[in-house]
């Protein structure tokens, strides 16, 4: 028995006629009329009762019909199940906070796939719109840095967005500063939070109340002299090579080297910061990520661990 079998035998009980079954289904009637009477002997069993006033179902046939459009029914929910999970698997969304090797990882993804048929997008923004956005299924993931400062916290909301974070790694923090800054002469690879205090900081705005409690957490300790704030890090970078401005976050030497983007750019590591940031993912819970989502980060966990 074959699920064509099944969809026509419905086809002619729908019409009430093996003419007008075979119109509608596109077939000659001798053919349509043929498959039904096959069908009907695998089945060992009548499904139409023929006659002169046309077609009516046995009793047989009744229980036939019935199972058989769920069968189809479920056909179709697998159908379009498989549409969509194909679909997905040719298209990936990723959102990161303002990590350039992450935008290096995701060239090298384009490079690989330039050929085929697939959808790629590729954007940067604050932790408060990459969690948003994540949740709201605009994102398959959402990369981020995350300081371990008030971590039971976040985890919690994340939870309740239903989405699951992973830690990749854990890396110190550090300082970027370029020639403008006073303090770029002076130290060479470390620095303690004495010494960056009361200097100019760029930042990036924060709209979720959770994540501007830890920033502001951060710079309790840090004590600027004022904020800068950015909204890309095209901005950031030119800042830090032509202002005394300094930013805070991650930087990690394997996954940035061979890189000139950050030419002339110092980071020092900060002794006695008393927090680290952790580099991660998010994801919507029991949600698979799609070949290419999975691709993306196996090359990003290559950059971090290995």
């Amino acid at each position: 028995m074959k699920l064509e079998q099944i969809h026509q035998a419905i086809e002619v009980y729908n019409t009430g006629s093996i003419n007008r079954a075979a119109q509608s289904l596109y077939l000659a009637q001798s053919s349509l009329s043929s498959s039904i009477k096959s069908l009907e002997r695998e089945l060992g069993q009548d499904i139409f009762v023929r006659s002169q006033s046309g077609i009516t179902l046995t009793s047989f046939g009744v229980e036939f019909i019935a199972h058989g459009r769920e069968i189809l029914k479920h056909m179709s929910a697998i159908e379009q199940y498989v549409a969509k999970d194909r679909e997905q698997s040719f298209s990936f969304n990723v959102a990161v906070y303002f990590l350039f090797f992450a935008s290096r990882a995701f060239t090298s993804l384009c490079n690989q796939y330039r050929e085929d048929q697939i959808s790629l997008s590729y954007v940067e923004d604050t932790r408060s719109a990459i969690v948003k956005g994540v949740a709201a299924e605009k994102y398959e993931i959402g990369l981020l840095t995350m300081p371990d400062l008030k971590k039971p916290q976040w985890l919690e909301m994340m939870r309740e967005l239903d989405l699951e974070y992973v830690c990749i790694t854990t890396q110190s923090p550090y300082v970027m500063l370029g020639p403008a800054c006073d303090l770029h002469d002076k130290y060479d690879t470390e620095v303690d939070l004495a010494q960056i205090r009361n200097h100019a900081f760029i930042t990036f705005p924060e709209t979720h109340p959770l994540f501007s409690s830890i920033e502001e957490e951060i710079f309790r300790r840090v004590r600027p002299s004022s904020f800068i704030t950015v909204s890309d890090r095209g901005t950031l970078t030119n800042l830090l090579a032509q202002t005394a401005g300094l930013y805070l976050g991650v930087y990690h030497p394997r996954a940035s080297r061979d890189s000139d983007y950050f030419a002339g750019i110092k980071r020092l590591r900060i002794r006695d910061a008393n927090f680290a940031f952790e580099i991660g993912y998010i994801k919507r819970r029991n949600c698979t990520l799609s070949f290419l989502a999975q691709e993306y980060l196996q090359s990003i966990q290559s950059l971090l661990l290995d």
